[in-house]
This record gives structure tokens, sequence and C-alpha cells, in this order.
């Protein structure tokens, strides 16, 4: 029953085009003022960023609070559909524990 023989499916495949508009919002968040970098350090090698020249440094962690203080007062905070990826570097780390 291939040539026209076959009925077609009453479902509806078609896409409206263009979809409805995404509500998603991005921000990204630098981790703080690591240990090298407070020494004028560049850091590029990434068997680097899991040692402690990495680490934050006392301001950046004040940086990294500040931005997460800056977040809540925009309404993202946990539990509102906002999440959090980071990279596993020690400052990215540290900046997405606080």
């Amino acid at each position: 029953p291939f040539c026209g023989a076959a009925r077609a499916a009453g479902a509806n495949g078609l896409i409206l085009f263009p979809p409805e508009a995404l509500q998603n919002r991005y921000f990204l968040l630098r981790a703080g003022e690591t240990v090298a970098e407070a020494a004028g350090k560049i850091e590029t090698n990434p068997i680097a960023t899991l040692g402690p020249s990495s680490f934050l440094t006392p301001k950046g962690v004040g940086q990294v609070e500040a931005a997460a203080a800056a977040m809540v007062a925009a309404g993202l905070e946990g539990g509102t559909g906002c999440w959090v990826y980071y990279n596993k570097a020690s400052p990215s780390q540290q900046t997405a524990a606080v």
C-alpha cells in the first residue's frame, strides 16, 4: 500500500516559524582576583589553574560576594530557575561556591 493507497496519519507535524520567543537570559560572571593575578602573574597553564596560585584572594572573594549580591538584587537567586555552570579551575569553583 505505498502508491497512495495508505491514508495519511491524522497528526499535524507542522512547526510554525518563527517559534515563540525564548525567555532565557544568560549572565556571565568572571572569577574574582586570584593569588597569581594579585602578584602580577598571568597563569596560562591549565594545570596551574588547579593549584594554590589560582585560589581567590580576600579581595577576590569580596568581588564575588558583591557580584552575588547584585545578582540577588536582580532576582537571580536560587529557586528561581537560575542555573550556575562553571569549569573545574580553582577560581571558578570558588566563585560558584559563593
